[in-house]
């Protein structure tokens, strides 16, 4: 009778031991959730999407059976697209990935540059070289440029007095 007791606002008594316990678990699991926040937002999006196709990946293999068979196709495929280091046809294989990607790509201009402009716009693919305007993209970026200039000029005739 000598220990104090403590009690909740209800009246309720409370095991101050377990109270403890109680919260200095709560505090780990904050501090483990935000070490595991903090560590996914130090990493980038591709290792990002890497951890979660892992992790897809192994709830795939859970609810697969025990044993794999060695025609079972989902792990062909998995073992046909990896590439290897030591894989002499690696070379041809990168070529052909290569060739892929610059398929998809946009066609582009190849012949000498038109004028410039004030968007910055490159001229079309099929564009045959002939400059059909009336100069006003032309006076438009001589017009900045001239301003440019006169406003430096009177930068520095403001400032040359001091």
């Amino acid at each position: 009778s000598g220990s104090t007791v403590y009690r909740d606002s209800t009246g309720k008594i409370i095991d101050k031991a377990s109270e403890i316990t109680e919260s200095n678990r709560l505090s780990t699991l904050e501090k483990l959730k935000s070490e595991s926040e903090a560590k996914l937002n130090r990493i980038g999006s591709k290792q990002k999407s890497d951890l979660k196709l892992l992790h897809q990946e192994s709830l795939h293999i859970s609810k697969e059976g025990f044993a794999r068979r060695i025609d079972d196709k989902r792990i062909d495929e998995i073992r046909k697209n990896q590439i290897r280091s030591d894989d002499p046809m690696m070379a041809y294989i990168k070529k052909k990935t290569i060739n892929k990607t610059s398929n998809s790509m946009k066609k582009v201009y190849k012949g000498p540059s038109g004028k410039p402009n004030r968007f910055g716009i490159k001229p079309g693919y099929r564009w045959d070289g002939v400059i059909r305007s009336n100069d006003f993209e032309e006076k438009v970026i001589q017009r900045g440029s001239r301003r440019k200039i006169v406003e430096e000029e009177r930068y520095k005739a403001s400032t040359s007095d001091m």
